[in-house]
């Protein structure tokens, strides 16, 4: 299976939110799963960033956490 280059976010989006000088991106809240079986969380993709990104429901998305400048981040990537 190959994978897309990670591409910024930011270069797909147009209008990221603005606050003194920085992009703020887009926010959701993280619940609970519904599920008791399940040892997860669950947020909602914010529509700008789905739209942007052609994330549709049922798609896969791929994560990976790496650290850069000391802080954790995660890359999140759409699988074909």
């Amino acid at each position: 299976m190959s994978k897309r280059p990670l591409i910024p976010l930011k270069s797909y989006i147009p209008q990221i939110p603005m606050r003194c000088g920085r992009a703020m991106g887009y926010k959701s809240h993280v619940t609970k799963a519904s599920s008791a079986s399940m040892k997860s969380v669950k947020t909602t993709i914010p529509l700008k960033v789905a739209e942007a990104l052609e994330i549709r429901p049922g798609d896969v998305l791929d994560w990976v956490i790496e650290e850069r400048n000391g802080r954790k981040i995660a890359l999140v990537r759409k699988l074909e």
